[in-house]
């Protein structure tokens, strides 16, 4: 197939070589395009490499948000663990006073990250159609694409949940080192 565009100043010639010697195969296209299209320069190129320069840039795009992903929660979860010690800090005369009224250590849990689950839930519930709407219309324009897995976006609540139960077990820990006596000495 021979395409020339005088008014727009390029022209494409799309050939399917047998293969064996490329070099050889190259240089007939070659002489027949001269024949053809006279002193128009003859460049060429191949086409996987050519889809693999349309792909290039959706690979740097993979990059660039698996990084910041990672770098987003990292900083989440520094904040989820910031939260919880600010307030376990802040109410240790309120856990020591428990301690002493025998809370259970699952009820002590629950105490300090019910709240965060529940935030956690929420802001799933607010971002994760935002996030279909947006990766719906970013698959839309390729030809061949797949279909979004909502077990995706429950896997990544789930993520969350246990990312913020682990920290909170952890704070539960430093939790059971309170001692009630010493806490409530000055009161």
């Amino acid at each position: 197939m021979i395409v020339l565009y005088k008014e727009r100043k390029f022209s494409k010639l799309s050939v399917r070589l047998a293969g064996g010697n490329l070099a050889d195969e190259i240089a007939g296209v070659k002489g027949v395009y001269a024949s053809v299209a006279g002193n128009t320069p003859f460049e060429f190129s191949f086409m996987d490499e050519n889809i693999a320069q349309l792909y290039e840039t959706e690979r740097q795009m993979n990059g660039i948000v698996l990084m910041l992903t990672t770098v987003a929660v990292a900083f989440a979860l520094l904040g989820i663990y910031a939260l919880i010690s600010f307030s376990i800090e802040n109410r240790t005369k309120e856990i020591a006073i428990r301690k002493v009224l025998g809370i259970s250590a699952v009820d002590l849990l629950s105490l300090f990250s019910g709240t965060y689950l529940k935030i956690a839930i929420a802001s799933a519930v607010v971002t994760i159609p935002v996030c279909w709407s947006m990766l719906s219309s970013w698959l839309g324009r390729f030809t061949y694409k797949i279909d979004l897995n909502p077990l995706w976006f429950a896997g990544s609540l789930l993520a969350v949940v246990i990312a913020i139960s682990g920290i909170a077990i952890m704070k539960y820990a430093s939790m059971r080192q309170i001692n009630p006596a010493s806490s409530l000495k000055h009161e």
